[in-house]
């Protein structure tokens, strides 16, 4: 779905689900409030693949503003520090944004979900508790200026991010910032894709909602377009009923030359996602285990 600005990735779940009459309904990676753009929703079963959805890279359209600094990194933040910047150039911005492209170290915001003793960083930041962070290692695999804006006092970089799972488009933009020497804050964000799942086919609520209430359900996809980037492991129907029951089956590896030991894989029958699994060796005899069975 397109995610408007302005609500909670839980708010837009919870709207699905009364729309759907589904109680099973999730997200497959938080979108801030302010924020907009690709949320997928996982509704039934499907909520089962949210820990391989959430392996998806994440693609971004970012606006970093410099010469302001927030509590939040963002622009809904309380202002810590403000001047003007009139001398920051194009060549300065290319050459510091080099500095980020690949393996990163990266320190979640004092305004995120990352749980610190199981409480919210965000819990304890509004009560003004400050707690030491560990810093983590995201993947920036492209990072590139879409357009600058040099006008003073605060000019505005325009930005298109790919990254991995985990990363804070709202502490980059604060890092590159610091890097420069000005401060930014991260003024817009709208997420553009999120692993197969592209902005040009997301739907607004109301599209949503049209859809339902035309009895036309075309819009929600199949399960296995969630998984499509594992490989995949096809079985006979005599192997399938193992599976449903939960028990390993025997896998010649040879025609799978892309799968690899303990890594997930589809499992399929008759063009039919019937499961998740993943390799296994026993007894020098390579089998795939199910871990999550479908039918």
């Amino acid at each position: 779905m397109l995610k408007p600005p302005g609500i909670t990735s839980h708010d837009a779940v919870n709207y699905i689900r009364k729309l759907l009459k589904e109680k099973k309904v999730g997200h497959t990676g938080t979108l801030d409030p302010a924020a907009c753009g690709v949320l997928p929703i996982l509704v039934g079963k499907a909520t089962r693949l949210a820990e391989y959805a959430l392996q998806h890279t994440k693609s971004y359209r970012a606006e970093a503003t410099l010469g302001i600094t927030t509590d939040t990194q963002d622009a809904t933040g309380k202002i810590l520090s403000q001047k003007s910047v009139f001398d920051i150039s194009l060549e300065d911005i290319k050459n510091v944004i080099k500095d980020f492209q690949g393996k990163i170290e990266q320190t979640p915001p004092d305004f995120s979900a990352v749980r610190y003793q199981g409480r919210k960083l965000y819990e304890l930041a509004r009560k003004g508790i400050k707690v030491s962070k560990k810093s983590r290692v995201v993947h920036i695999f492209k990072l590139e200026i879409f357009n600058f804006y040099p006008q003073g006092p605060h000019p505005r970089i325009i930005l298109d991010i790919t990254c991995s799972k985990g990363t804070y488009i709202r502490s980059l933009c604060s890092d590159i910032g610091d890097k420069l020497g000005t401060g930014a804050v991260l003024s817009f964000l709208i997420r553009t894709a999120s692993g197969p799942f592209l902005l040009e086919d997301a739907l607004t609520f109301e599209e949503i909602k049209e859809n339902i209430l035309n009895d036309k359900y075309e819009f929600i996809l199949p399960m296995s377009y969630v998984v499509q980037h594992l490989p995949i492991i096809e079985v006979d129907l005599t192997a399938a009923k193992k599976i449903k029951n939960g028990v390993p089956v025997g896998v010649n590896l040879t025609e799978h030359k892309n799968v690899k030991n303990n890594l997930p894989v589809q499992i399929v029958h008759n063009g039919r996602l019937i499961a998740v699994g993943h390799i296994i060796v026993d007894n020098y005899k390579n089998l795939v285990k199910p871990k999550k069975v479908f039918v």
